[in-house]
């Protein structure tokens, strides 16, 4: 309700809001935050607070697995170790704790959540690295009562820790040795045929979403600075409504724009890129290059 809510409140006034999980370094306590960007505001500071929400996270040690429609993923990370795994909604302070126990020697290599629209239904996974130099894959769907369920082991390696990135009803992890994108389908629960990097040479330097669309960044050397290309993948009509069982051949990376160094947030409505680097969110117009 809390989303449909911000949804609706805001379709109009050009605010975005943000959930931000925050390290404090010195202490290694974890928290959530929560601030609004007024893409309409006249002021040279659209972010007028930031406000803490008082709700702490479960782990000292959190990694961040996703999240979907207000709800965040926290894992117990500490090395190649993942212990636990839980979801909350910061808004509400309620949470679900998800554990898997199994009797083999392993540990978790990647996770990822995700959402599925059509049957109102969350999906988290874990993929596990075992002993023997395989890998095995479990999901689980909120509610189902139907706990944890196996994939099966996978014909395939992970080379990568990256959390699994969520879009268009599936999850996407880079193989950046063999040049491919691991894709699992969440509504068919199977791995799908793998997406292709871009045809031609270059840094790949991660995988996310940007405007509901799988992104992809490129670095690239601009007068001796680093700069990013960013491609997204859509369909050959630049239908955005993608899905992801449908055949990739039917998907192609389109080139969007190029911004200097930054982590991409979010594109406001405005069609202006948010970044941030350090403790500093920027706007970029990739209009005016500026």
């Amino acid at each position: 309700m809390h989303f449909l809510h911000l949804l609706n409140h805001t379709e109009d006034s050009g605010k975005l809001g943000f959930i931000g999980l925050t390290n404090e370094i010195e202490t290694g306590i974890y928290n959530f935050q929560y601030f609004e960007y007024n893409d309409k505001h006249e002021s040279t500071t659209p972010i007028d607070r930031i406000g803490k929400i008082m709700l702490d996270p479960l782990f000292m040690e959190s990694a961040f697995v996703g999240s979907c429609n207000g709800l965040v993923c926290l894992s117990q990370y500490t090395g190649y170790l993942e212990v636990k795994t839980y979801i909350c909604n910061p808004i509400t302070k309620e949470y679900v704790m998800l554990n898997i126990k199994t009797d083999r020697i392993c540990c978790i290599w990647t996770s990822g959540f995700g959402y599925i629209s059509s049957a109102n239904e969350y999906k988290v996974v874990r993929v596990y690295f075992l002993q023997n130099m395989s890998y095995e894959a479990y999901i689980y769907a909120l509610g189902s009562g139907n706990g944890w369920r196996s994939l099966g082991t996978l014909s395939f390696k992970f080379d990568h820790l990256e959390q699994g990135t969520f879009a268009n009803e599936a999850l996407y992890w880079p193989h950046y040795e063999l040049n491919i994108i691991i894709t699992l389908d969440l509504v068919e629960e199977k791995f799908c045929e793998h997406l292709s990097f871009l045809p031609s040479p270059g840094n790949y330097d991660r995988i996310g979403v940007l405007i509901g669309f799988l992104l992809l960044t490129a670095d690239v050397g601009v007068e001796e600075a680093i700069s990013h290309d960013i491609w997204l993948l859509k369909k050959k009509n630049n239908n955005h409504d993608l899905k992801a069982r449908e055949e990739h051949h039917s998907l192609v990376w389109s080139k969007e724009f190029r911004v200097d160094d930054g982590e991409l947030v979010v594109v406001t409505k405005s069609g202006g890129v948010l970044t941030y680097i350090d403790n500093y969110l920027n706007i970029y117009d990739p209009k005016a290059f500026t």
